[in-house]
């Protein structure tokens, strides 16, 4: 086999492995609550707690683009 076939055929084959992987990862991967930073616990009951409801958010959010001035 020529070189020039044996690196397409090479290159055709980690391409595959790569999808094959990704999607085997994607279709084990767990559907949990992935926008939850953190829980609050009130009352020993865990909630949890969005990334937008989260007070490191706020203060980035802030920090970088100021504080909105109500209408």
């Amino acid at each position: 086999m020529p070189r020039r076939v044996r690196l397409y055929v090479n290159g055709a084959l980690i391409l595959l492995a790569g999808l094959l992987g990704a999607t085997a990862v994607y279709l084990t991967a767990a559907d949990g609550d992935s926008d939850a930073v953190a829980d609050e616990i009130v009352d020993g009951v865990a909630y949890p707690v969005a990334v937008h409801d989260a007070k490191a958010y706020r203060h980035d959010l802030e920090r970088f683009g100021g504080q909105a001035k109500p209408p």
